[in-house]
């Protein structure tokens, strides 16, 4: 299978960057959100510990191993754009992948970078690298700045996005990727480095009637609502709350169930505290934009509490 590292400085649209290469070459986009939809899917949550926490050395090294795992595993099977990750370094030499540097000024960075976070955007910005430097350092003895870990550098003031993405493309189709012979290699590189590839077996699809629900909490909840003649609906409207600079939508909240009667969302939190600290986030935001929404969280020690009273699983 054929690989594409992309590494980027912080704030200059890496994100879009990847989107786009990965839509023109047909590749299977792997970045941070697709992560934990992975991680809470296939109900990894209890190898990673934390996901939004800072949490100690033994937090970060089974967060390393169960991304860097879950990373060989979709190398194994299929054309992937990794963002971030180490992948230049995770697949350093592998055959069949190419790797990029995607660089920016600081007043390129500062004028995208997102709006709302907390201290002077400069210091946030120079913490995140040294943070990014210093975590790549520990886990592969390099310097992530270093121009010979990469096989394109572009700078983001000059190229832009869809000229960034249309230089890796065209640099990408010019290769000589018989894409055969290669998954071997690859599980080679892997444990090399001391990968351990994550079997991702899914959680059994929970369903009732034509709905299938993501985790088998949705689906006991739905139960008790059934149980209860309360009406509902699964998901049905997707708010944004927050947006790139050119107006696309870059990140939505979609509460788990509405409740038509009673004009109230809910959203279900059951997973572990230390990885609620997001959701609450996105609920701030979005009780920001949408004051005139109700919105109610159910969270883990409630469901506890209905799953002892009701029996539940």
């Amino acid at each position: 299978m054929s690989i594409v590292t992309i590494s980027r400085l912080d704030a200059c649209r890496g994100e879009e960057v990847a989107a786009e290469v990965a839509r023109c070459l047909g590749f299977r986009l792997l970045d941070r959100t697709l992560m934990k939809d992975l991680i809470y899917s296939y109900d990894l949550l209890s190898s990673l510990g934390r996901m939004e926490g800072e949490g100690g050395e033994d937090d970060e090294g089974r967060i390393r191993e169960t991304a860097e795992g879950i990373i060989c595993h979709l190398a194994f099977k299929e054309n992937i754009v990794l963002l971030g990750h180490g992948g230049q370094f995770l697949f350093q030499g592998c055959p069949s992948t190419f790797h990029v540097r995607l660089l920016a000024s600081l007043p390129y960075r500062l004028a995208h970078f997102p709006a709302g976070g907390r201290g002077r955007p400069e210091s946030l910005l120079q913490r995140r690298e040294h943070r990014r430097r210093t975590l790549v350092k520990r886990r592969f003895g390099a310097d992530l700045a270093g121009p010979e870990h990469y096989d394109l550098v572009l700078k983001m003031d000059t190229f832009g996005v869809d000229g960034a993405a249309k230089a890796i493309v065209g640099a990408v189709a010019g290769l000589r990727w018989d894409g055969g012979g290669d998954l071997e290699a690859i599980g080679e590189f892997g444990r090399q480095k001391g990968v351990k590839e994550i079997s991702l077996e899914p959680v059994p699809a929970t369903t009732q009637g034509d709905v299938a629900f993501a985790h088998p909490s949705e689906a006991e909840f739905a139960r008790v609502l059934d149980f209860y003649r309360i009406r509902w609906d699964y998901e049905p409207t997707s708010f944004p709350i927050e947006w790139w600079p050119d107006g696309r939508v870059k990140e939505s909240f979609t509460p788990d169930f509405y409740l038509p009667d009673l004009d109230t969302y809910l959203e279900l939190t059951t997973m572990k505290q230390a990885l609620v600290t997001k959701k609450n986030r996105k609920v701030r935001k979005f009780r920001e934009l949408y004051p005139d929404r109700k919105l109610n969280i159910f969270y883990g020690r409630d469901y506890r509490r209905l799953a002892l009273k009701y029996g539940l699983e």
